[in-house]
């Protein structure tokens, strides 16, 4: 039987684990499989129930030292000869890229979770982002973008020469069958109309953006209605000043963290996405799948999610004032938000565990075909 090993930097924030996990899935049947991480958080949850996947933990090092990570992975490699490598996200594509100059003969996939030169805030990040996607690139076979904006923009850089290399296969979502919600979080009830974000509370979430469209909603007209914020990250601090500053405390929650966030879907009317910039982001697939109506932003990774006017609203970015006007118009029309949720549920369907699935079986014959 093929052997497959799937290797991710860190498993920690972000949905890159959750996503390598519904890709690993889809070879059960097909392969024996390795999955190799540091931290082993989210991974070891999804795992619980499926112990046919077997999880390899690698000792915790400072992010500087790559040349470690790639020590580890080497070994593991030449230890398992895996057939093929799944390499999930830019620090996961740097270790295995250098590691590979010593790989026995294996097959190696990158799939591209996450472009690290999206983040790129200064000279010095801009050409480290831009040497190690490069080496990456170079060095696997095969690169899987999960949508047509990173896609485009990659290819903007002069990363994509070989098109036959590329594959385009978006994150996929379960159908989703509604609970309670998740357990000892607080709600304010009153027959509010509740808007709810899932993620991580760091700079390229923008929910500073999110905090002025709320504030420019209660300035026109927000009827009754609560803002749920869920995560934690390094703007935990700076996002509960700006909504004293901002004086919308008494709508605007922060409850933290939940274990398993999307959940929290079943208490919630709509979902609000203002990102910067994306991959293919779980949030949405996972609004959709639950029937909730979305606002996004015009990010990289969310607008090939869902129909501006259709499942939700597409607003151009960092236009925060026609952000709140959509939440005013969606809080005001229940009708409006089932209309759309009920569309979200159908678009769903583009993104099932079977589509998604057959698209990396396809690859996985295709890279075998080459053995």
């Amino acid at each position: 039987m093929t052997t497959i090993l799937h290797y991710i930097y860190q498993d920690d924030f972000g949905g890159g684990p959750k996503a390598l996990w519904s890709i690993s899935r889809q070879f059960n049947e097909v392969a024996t499989q390795h999955i190799a991480c540091k931290g082993k958080k989210k991974l070891t949850q999804l795992a619980a129930d499926d112990p046919a996947t077997k999880l390899h933990e690698f000792p915790e090092t400072s992010s500087a030292l790559f040349f470690c990570d790639s020590i580890y992975l080497l070994c593991l490699v030449w230890k398992l000869r895996p057939d093929v490598l799944f390499v999930h996200g830019q620090r996961g594509g740097i270790v295995s890229a250098l590691a590979s100059y010593f790989f026995p003969k294996c097959h190696l996939v990158y799939v591209a979770h996450f472009i690290g030169m999206y983040e790129t805030r200064n000279l010095f990040e801009l050409v480290r982002n831009y040497l190690a996607e490069k080496i990456t690139f170079r060095r696997h076979r095969w690169i899987v973008f999960l949508s047509e904006g990173n896609l485009r923009f990659m290819t903007l850089f002069g990363f994509v020469p070989d098109r036959y290399r590329i594959r385009l296969i978006p994150n996929s979502v379960a159908e989703m069958s509604l609970g309670q919600g998740e357990d000892g979080v607080v709600w304010s009830g009153g027959g509010q109309v509740r808007f709810l974000f899932l993620g991580r509370l760091a700079y390229q979430k923008r929910v500073d953006w999110l905090l002025l469209a709320w504030q420019h909603a209660l300035k026109n007209g927000l009827p009754l209605a609560e803002l749920v914020i869920l995560g934690n990250g390094p703007l935990v601090r700076e996002l509960h000043e700006m909504r004293a500053d901002l004086n919308i405390a008494e709508s605007v929650k922060f409850p933290g963290h939940v274990d398993r966030p999307d959940r929290m879907l079943a208490t919630c009317d709509v979902v609000v996405f203002p990102s910067l910039f994306e991959n293919h982001s779980n949030v949405p697939l996972e609004a959709l799948a639950a029937g909730k109506p979305i606002i996004a932003m015009d990010a990289d990774g969310v607008r090939e999610s869902f129909t501006d006017g259709e499942e939700g609203f597409i607003i151009p970015l960092g236009d925060w004032k026609v952000f709140g006007e959509k939440i005013v118009l969606l809080a005001a029309d229940r009708a409006l938000r089932e209309q759309m949720g009920a569309k979200g549920r159908e678009r769903a369907k583009l993104y099932s565990h079977e589509v998604n699935g057959a698209a990396y079986r396809k690859l996985l014959r295709e890279i075998l075909d080459e053995i």
